[in-house]
């Protein structure tokens, strides 16, 4: 018997992102905030999301609130519109925590999230020493070395994100997830111009 593929997971030829393809059709790029790591125990407090179609930003928002389940319902409905013309969805770390976190939180749920073409950008990234440790960079350490403005970004780390949703100051936890989805945009952007010199 076979053995069951995650339905958060649909089959890609890489891990790593693949850049140099045309961008006829929708990028999607994602992020979320959560309550804690452990996906059986904590919830998703946001969901940040921009869809572009030829680097052209069709959609730039964010689901938050107090209700888990209103959280995944709005970006099911948004996300599964668009899913038969999604051409990559892209996420840093995503293949590692985003997309499984997601995926355990929609089933707890009952409902069902099955990602498109996934991207994992931070598989671009090598492992270097940071600070003592031997890792990948971070978001925020990825944009600096490639010379993203990080302004915004510095406001807010992903510990503050957890301080922001228990306080109940969700329109700030938005801005500052959406704004990680922009560093996130802005570095595949970085990627696919230096692909694209060959």
């Amino acid at each position: 018997m076979s053995k069951r593929q995650s339905s958060y997971t649909t089959p890609v030829s890489s891990t790593s992102a693949i850049y140099g393809r045309p961008t006829h059709d929708l990028d999607v790029f994602l992020d979320i905030e959560t309550q804690g790591l452990n996906a059986y125990t904590h919830e998703i407090t946001c969901i940040g999301i921009i869809i572009e179609d030829d680097n052209r930003i069709l959609v730039e928002k964010y689901f938050t609130g107090s209700n888990e389940e209103k959280i995944l319902n709005k970006f099911l409905k948004l996300y599964n519109s668009k899913c038969s013309r999604i051409a990559s969805t892209l996420t840093w770390n995503g293949n590692r925590f985003d997309l499984p976190f997601l995926f355990m939180r929609c089933l707890k749920h009952g409902l069902k999230f099955v990602v498109t073409n996934q991207e994992d950008v931070k598989e671009n990234f090598p492992k270097f020493e940071f600070d003592g440790k031997w890792r990948q960079p971070s978001l925020g350490e990825a944009a600096k070395f490639l010379g993203i403005d990080l302004a915004d970004k510095a406001m807010f780390d992903g510990k503050d994100a957890v301080t922001l949703a228990k306080c109940g100051m969700m329109d700030k936890l938005g801005e500052y997830c959406v704004n990680d989805v922009r560093l996130l945009r802005e570095i595949h952007k970085k990627l696919e111009e230096v692909d694209n010199n060959d």
